[in-house]
């Protein structure tokens, strides 16, 4: 009976070549997900932007985007990132996070509680966003299974 630290793999070096052989049908896959779960992520946050806004002029919404990495490395599938432009910079985090309300260029000391409308879309869609990869990635695998 093997032990855990004492055991063969048989087919591995087949699997392996077959793995890079799908390696690309694979990532198209994931790309397909990542973008998918990016644009659900997107337009929750939108949402909940709209919910914790007391003036809202809609720049901070239309300047939220999916920041995709098309570089074309192996690492680029698994580096979109949801980021807002630079010209909201100044008060989209200070809104996410909270921060000291500053007067007339001075420091108050009086706290400002945070409204998150980021970290609350993610959380609240979390489960449907990895349904979506999943799905994907699982498409393919089953592709890769049936290519035998």
């Amino acid at each position: 009976m093997p032990s855990r630290n004492n055991f063969e793999v048989i087919g591995l070096e087949e699997l392996a070549i077959a793995l890079s052989n799908q390696e690309s049908e694979i990532r198209a896959a994931a790309k397909i997900a990542m973008d998918k779960a990016g644009d659900l992520l997107l337009s929750a946050t939108r949402k909940k932007l709209g919910a914790v806004t007391r003036r809202d002029t809609g720049k901070l919404s239309r300047s939220l985007r999916i920041k995709r990495d098309n570089s074309g490395s192996k690492n680029a599938v698994l580096s979109n990132a949801l980021t807002w432009g630079d010209d909201v910079r100044d008060y989209a985090a200070p809104l996410e996070l909270g921060h000291d309300l500053t007067a007339w260029g001075r420091e108050t000391g009086i706290p400002i509680e945070p409204r998150p409308f980021l970290r609350p879309a993610a959380d609240e869609n979390k489960d449907e966003i990895f349904d979506i990869i999943e799905k994907h990635v699982d498409e393919a695998l089953k592709k890769f299974g049936d290519n035998k």
